[in-house]
């Protein structure tokens, strides 16, 4: 595999996962910090790197904690419902795949990838909106930035999502759970037929 295509995807999957979530969860929260701190609202126009810096380096802890949560949330909430949905054998797939050594990568490991990042991604931005939404209340209380009405919308809107994505997780947990099944598969057929 080409170095540099490989640092591109764990580039792309480090902004995906981590940065994007953690960004939209401190957004609101960086404008209820300005009207609490309208001083430094001139020290960062002045100081638009170290402005950049900061932000960078809170959207990625805020997007590492959340991502923390994430990883719970799989293996607290969901593993132990498809666990219990597959008579136990999830988990046990699950470290007989982590066993599995590859010469060749067959074609489900590079979708299982591709899986995995988009669970991540539902996980954390599904986490990162409810964080989000309640800056965005803070801000309404602070500045009164829509009417009532409009940010009751806005805040079923955003719930929506949220509950759309944490469900799109819980799919891709299943799926992932059925390919790594058919990786499995695949190696213990090529070892009957290695063996025969």
């Amino acid at each position: 595999m080409n170095t540099w295509n490989l640092f591109k995807r764990e580039v792309f999957e480090l902004f995906a996962t981590v940065f994007v979530p953690g960004g939209i969860a401190i957004c609101p929260y960086v404008f209820v910090a300005r009207l609490y701190y309208p001083g430094a609202v001139e020290v960062w126009e002045n100081n638009q790197v170290v402005l950049f810096g900061v932000l960078v380096t809170l959207a990625t802890t805020t997007g590492l904690i959340v991502e923390s949560v994430g990883s719970w949330v799989e293996s607290s909430l969901w593993d132990n419902i498809i666990k219990r949905k597959r008579n136990g054998s999830h988990l046990e797939q699950w470290w007989q795949y982590l066993k599995l050594k590859m010469d060749i990568e067959p074609v489900g490991q590079r979708y299982l990838r591709t899986r995995v990042m988009a669970m991540k991604f539902d996980l954390g931005l599904g986490l990162a909106i409810p964080i989000a939404l309640g800056g965005l209340f803070w801000l309404q209380l602070l500045t009164n930035m829509m009417r009532w009405l409009s940010f009751g919308g806005i805040s079923v809107l955003l719930l929506t999502l949220c509950g759309y994505l944490l469900w799109d997780s819980y799919k891709c947990a299943v799926l992932l759970g059925e390919i790594r099944q058919c990786i499995l598969e695949a190696f213990d057929q090529a070892e009957i037929e290695d063996s025969g």
